[in-house]
């Protein structure tokens, strides 16, 4: 087996090459005690780091009013995390190290532990110890390079490698100026640090699993000799078409307002005027 700071060397170089904008490694047994909602045994026996690794956003992707435009933007980066997550995978691999990728989209477990959409582990937590960022007041992990305009994937191993240190104090990155309880449609986001999920997903998920229930359900409460009727006008209703188009599609998130406004990210500078 390769020594622990070369084989980490080796790793961070390779995944450069395949165009990983950061990248670092968690210790699996130093991630907070709020990491949800399982082991990382439970993801594979003998894990001991996660490469944990990000793909910043375009700017112009994310900013469109054109959700259609964003949705587009985000399937492609997640398509994309499964391959590099496969090739780092197999990379380590290569080298005697067992390896698993983390399913950083779908499938999630859906079930009533988890009430809900759940991950087999926490992208954001295992950012966090591994460095690469630290929670704003959006509890989204800002980054120094690219505040909150990033996305996580993270391959895990039993390979030894050498970990990265948490940046510390959410201080660090988040400058306090509150743009992101300020532009939030839905005000979701309070001056106390907490997120109200259920406001913010009925701007997010006008079509996600809430709303399914809800347009089904009204089918229920319809007498049998009208249902007929009823079901041939939710064939002519928008809502069921794009209702529909969310299964075919996937789980997307349809606001970005925190994202756009935060004024973290040296590399997002120059699309904000800043010299």
């Amino acid at each position: 087996m390769a020594n622990p700071v070369d084989i980490t060397k080796r790793l961070k170089k390779f995944s450069a090459n395949l165009g990983v904008d950061i990248i670092g490694i968690a210790d699996l047994e130093k991630v907070p005690e709020y990491f949800p909602p399982r082991s990382p045994q439970d993801v594979m026996k003998g894990a001991k780091y996660a490469i944990i690794y990000g793909q910043k956003m375009l700017w112009g992707s994310i900013e469109t009013s054109n959700l259609r435009i964003a949705t587009a933007h985000t399937m492609a980066m997640y398509n994309n995390f499964y391959l590099l997550s496969e090739q780092i995978g197999s990379w380590l691999e290569s080298y005697g190290y067992k390896a698993a990728i983390l399913n950083h989209y779908l499938p999630f477990e859906l079930s009533v532990e988890t009430k809900g959409l759940s991950g087999d582990l926490s992208l954001k937590h295992l950012a966090m110890a591994a460095g690469l960022g630290t929670l704003g007041k959006s509890k989204l992990v800002l980054t120094k390079k690219f505040g909150p305009r990033v996305r996580f994937a993270a391959v895990l191993t039993t390979g030894e490698l050498v970990p990265d240190q948490p940046e510390g104090s959410a201080k660090d990155f988040c400058k306090n100026c509150n743009a992101c309880i300020k532009h939030c449609p839905q005000q979701a986001i309070k001056e106390d640090g907490t997120v109200d999920v259920f406001k913010c997903l009925d701007k997010t998920r006008k079509y996600g699993l809430l709303y399914f229930n809800r347009y089904v359900k009204k089918f229920l409460d319809v007498p049998a000799e009208e249902l007929r009727k009823s079901i041939k006008e939710a064939l002519k209703d928008p809502f069921w078409w794009n209702l529909y188009q969310e299964l075919e599609t996937g789980i997307y998130y349809g606001c970005l307002e925190c994202l756009t406004h935060c004024p973290a990210g040296e590399d997002y500078k120059i699309f904000k005027g800043s010299s």
